[in-house]
């Protein structure tokens, strides 16, 4: 399924291109620059990510297009510390020709530090290389702190195995309300033991449409998305699935007393075999529409926690 109309930037169509009115195409970005022969302008172009976004401007709706061979390693915290409000950075390509970038050091960081930016349709290796042999444990790879935030259509790894992985994946704080993850595929394979996935703490008014989150926990009571720290309200989550591979877990979403929102169309499951709770502390959080699933294939009620 395409991410919602509005989050189509860029995108080509049979007889044109679409671009919001307003909106300009500041910087092409392709590790390896232009190439011979191209129709683009080559002053446009750019070898880093962060390069690219040094030409856009706070407030103007400017897109960065990131080539479909674009690959790139994150080895710094705040990498891409020439991201201004805004922006929108618009990965091109289909499956494996999305740009790939790669955390490659403990202490790498993406931040969504300035509001109303996008990422779009790109291969995000937060826990290093999936055929790399060596270890690594990347704390941060994303924190979101401005508001309005999204990250679209992209590809997440969180977890190569037992000593390549991301603690938590993504991260968002009390001023990252309004944040959107759409259409995303987020996994991380079997023994590599991630707090948690996603972190939601304070995120109000959080979206989430048409997401896999599967990966496995350290602590079994912890689901692969995990509400901490100070309570996110009005969440809106529908049609994803949540999936705790952890043995004994007995968690794929772990909330707060204070939590609000809903769950709609949504499935639940972990490799425990204790209860059939969708939500561990779901506070107001409902769920409508949906089915948790544990280890024995035994299917609990559409709520948040398993009725007596």
């Amino acid at each position: 399924m395409l991410p919602h109309f509005q989050n189509l930037v860029g995108a080509s169509f049979p007889h044109a291109n679409m671009m919001p009115p307003g909106s300009r195409v500041v910087a092409f970005v392709r590790s390896g620059g232009p190439r011979t022969g191209e129709t683009l302008p080559a002053s446009m172009f750019r070898t880093t990510l962060n390069a690219g976004l040094a030409l856009a401007t706070a407030g103007a709706g400017d897109i960065v297009i990131v080539m479909p061979d674009h690959a790139e390693n994150i080895s710094s915290a705040d990498q891409m510390s020439n991201l201004v409000a805004g922006t929108t950075i618009l990965g091109a390509g289909f499956g494996a020709l999305r740009p790939t970038f790669t955390w490659t050091a403990t202490a790498a960081t993406f931040l969504f530090d300035v509001a109303n930016t996008r990422l779009l349709n790109c291969i995000l290796r937060m826990a290093g290389s999936l055929t790399s042999t060596t270890a690594l444990t990347v704390t941060a790879p994303i924190t979101v702190t401005a508001a309005g935030c999204g990250i679209y259509g992209c590809d997440i790894n969180v977890g190569v195995d037992a000593d390549q992985l991301a603690t938590i994946g993504i991260t968002t704080t009390a001023a990252g309300d309004d944040f959107t993850i759409s259409n995303c595929n987020i996994w991380g394979n079997a023994a590599a033991a991630v707090t948690t996935a996603i972190s939601l703490v304070g995120a109000d008014r959080f979206k989430m449409y048409d997401c896999q989150v599967i990966a496995e926990t350290s602590a079994a009571a912890v689901g692969v998305l995990l509400m901490a720290g100070t309570a996110s309200t009005l969440v809106d989550v529908r049609r994803c699935t949540f999936q705790n591979l952890k043995s004994d877990s007995s968690a794929a979403v772990t909330g707060l007393a204070a939590d609000s929102g809903s769950f709609f169309q949504c499935g639940f499951g972990y490799y425990g075999n204790a209860g059939l709770s969708a939500i561990t502390t779901p506070g107001n959080l409902q769920v409508f529409f949906g089915q948790t699933v544990n280890e024995e294939g035994e299917t609990g009620a559409a709520s948040a926690t398993a009725s007596a």
